[in-house]
């Protein structure tokens, strides 16, 4: 069992304006079963990538935001959540499922534009990735491969 609080996340520095596309490859052996994101019981995801945000001006200090992308269990794909444990963080379902567990899938989001969708401003600096399976509430197993990271132009293939 892993906490994503437990896993470091790598710090990035990336230039939003010119490269706000995160490509990257996941998989999944299978989806959790009692994760439920709406719940703080329950706020697990077989998958998760945690992108994490300096405090814009306006804010004190330590009011970072963060963006998450994870496979989930029972909500549908292009579901947004606010996160039951942070106000400052919102959740997007990109996969669900067991359907294409086992298979590496490619992704593609402009995390600039998710960013301004949810929180209604442009971002700050990203200043974290991180990728884990989450499993500290449910007390399931999960497992995950995550692959190929890279960000670029919203005109440039992956």
């Amino acid at each position: 069992m892993l906490s994503l609080m437990a896993l470091p996340a790598r710090p990035v520095e990336v230039d939003l304006a010119m490269t706000p596309v995160l490509c990257w490859r996941w998989r999944i052996d299978a989806p959790l079963k009692n994760a439920d994101i709406t719940r703080k019981t329950g706020d697990d995801s077989a998958a998760r990538i945690h992108l994490s945000f300096a405090a814009r001006r306006g804010l004190r200090p330590g009011e970072d935001s963060a963006v998450m992308y994870i496979w989930d269990n029972r909500h549908a794909g292009g579901t947004w959540q606010a996160s039951v444990h942070s106000a400052r963080t919102r959740i997007l379902v990109l996969r669900t499922g067991a359907a294409e567990a086992g298979c590496w899938l490619d992704e593609r989001r402009d995390i600039a534009a998710d960013y301004r969708h949810v929180f209604g401003q442009a971002p700050g600096c990203l200043i974290g990735l991180g990728m884990a399976s989450d499993t500290d509430n449910t007390g399931e197993e999960a497992r995950a491969g995550f692959a190929d990271f890279r960000f670029v132009g919203k005109d440039e293939p992956c």
